[in-house]
């Protein structure tokens, strides 16, 4: 499990950020598969615990400064049949 941010090169803040939530399925002898690539929001960090994985995110809310968003969600996911899946 990766988390990715992207920024604009020329010019990185927020709202020129990408969140994305990459997983990778191990195939053995160093190989791997990508399983999904979800865009989360600006920013976040992921957490795995009991088998759950905990991705919170932050994105803006109308009335937030271009600099700080406030809008916090948490969500946890699973991974069913390789695809994830809320929980």
């Amino acid at each position: 499990i990766v988390s990715l941010e992207y920024c604009e090169e020329a010019n990185c803040h927020l709202t020129t950020h990408s969140f994305y939530l990459a997983i990778f399925q191990g195939l053995g002898s160093n190989q791997y598969r990508l399983l999904i690539n979800k865009e989360i929001g600006l920013t976040g960090n992921v957490k795995v615990t009991n088998g759950k994985i905990i991705v919170t995110s932050y994105d803006f809310k109308d009335s937030d400064p271009h600099c700080c968003p406030s809008l916090r969600k948490t969500t946890s996911y699973k991974i069913k049949d390789g695809v994830l899946t809320k929980i």
